[in-house]
């Protein structure tokens, strides 16, 4: 509640991260990039999966 007397809704961050579009959106990301880094050998252990 704000000093007015009005609401604000506060929206938590961790729900946008896992939300399933961007998940799959980073995936496709890190995917098209082959990872970057140590996140190559996931990007590959996960494909092999």
């Amino acid at each position: 509640m704000t000093d007015n007397g009005t609401t604000r809704k506060i929206h938590s961050l961790i729900d946008k991260i896992y939300h399933p579009t961007n998940l799959l959106t980073a995936w496709e990301k890190v995917k098209e990039n082959k990872g970057s880094g140590e996140s190559t050998i996931l990007v590959l252990m996960i494909l092999k999966w």
